[in-house]
């Protein structure tokens, strides 16, 4: 079990109702434990924690983070109420399963995660029609569609391969003509529910046009698939718009608006050989979340308020 650092009963943000709701006593009693989990990336990415701590002049203290390798166990560590707040990923299943409020970014920090096919710019050059292939999928790859999809795996058990063939046979429609007979593709993905969805899709997709298709689905961490993609291990797979411009490109300041992100995104990453696909409607972004009671119990639906809390601690 993570420790935490203990709040005291003096915060000036919070008023003595809010704070005896949240277990802090009478004033000269038990404080209550605020601290935060976070996925593994998370904990140091410039778009994670440590940038978001910068963007509203705030800092949990060492002892109340805990950083967790996989990110699936920062839901259920925030529903048991081992973690005051989570890291968590806005189009994850399991934040509607479990009734978790999301905090809202005030301040904008978060750069828009809309979902992109990145592709080897040879391979693209050699194979264009796959943006011929993909384009109708991704358009109608929104916010609500893939919710409902990471829920049937991460709440519903079932498997992300199937979730991806279902929902491809009920919308077989949108898969044009395009006739990819021989050739030969390598398809990568990072290890979490929506990633290998996105991947068995794609893997599916190229199948229909008579393409020959290698699996790396699965792949363990950003940097992991990022590499196989630059090194020629895999030729395509989904990737973030804020990953690629924050994370890859090292900017500090991500684009809010999210055509004007991916402009600047592919064509700075050009100069690295891959190209980026238009991305979809999902916007996939990390947030802020805790279980609905604690949010009530504390008075907090921003991260402005979440840095407040913490401050007003020291």
């Amino acid at each position: 079990m993570h420790t935490t650092r203990r709040l005291t009963s003096g915060l000036a943000a919070l008023s003595a109702a809010a704070l005896l709701a949240a277990g802090c006593g009478d004033g000269g009693g038990d404080a209550a434990d605020v601290s935060i989990c976070v996925g593994g990336e998370f904990a140091t990415r410039p778009d994670g924690l440590p940038g978001l701590e910068e963007a509203y002049d705030f800092e949990f203290p060492a002892d109340a983070v805990t950083a967790l390798d996989e990110d699936a166990l920062v839901y259920s560590e925030v529903d048991a109420g081992n973690c005051t707040f989570g890291s968590i990923f806005a189009t994850d299943g399991r934040v509607g399963a479990l009734g978790l409020t999301v905090l809202e970014d005030d301040e904008g920090f978060f750069p828009p995660f809309n979902g992109s096919l990145t592709v080897r710019a040879d391979v693209l050059e050699a194979n264009p029609e796959l943006e011929e292939l993909f384009a109708p999928i991704s358009e109608v790859l929104d916010d609500e569609t893939m919710v409902e999809l990471n829920a049937q795996v991460d709440v519903e058990g079932e498997d992300p391969e199937d979730v991806a063939r279902a929902w491809l046979d009920e919308n077989s429609d949108l898969v044009e003509d395009v006739d990819l007979s021989g050739a030969s593709f390598t398809v990568g993905s990072k290890e979490f529910t929506e990633q290998l969805i996105l991947g068995h899709l794609t893997m599916l997709v190229l199948e229909e046009a008579g393409a020959d298709v290698r699996d790396r689905t699965g792949l363990v961490g950003s940097t992991t698939v990022r590499e196989a993609l630059l090194s020629g291990d895999i030729d395509m797979y989904w990737e973030y718009l804020g990953t690629g411009w924050v994370t890859y490109l090292d900017n500090t300041e991500a684009i809010p608006d999210v055509d004007e992100q991916y402009e600047a995104l592919q064509a700075a990453d050009e100069a690295n050989g891959v190209a980026w696909l238009p991305p979809a409607p999902f916007n996939n972004t990390y947030a802020i979340a805790m279980t609905e009671e604690r949010a009530d119990e504390l008075g907090i639906s921003t991260i402005s308020e979440m840095a407040e809390l913490v401050r007003e601690e020291g």
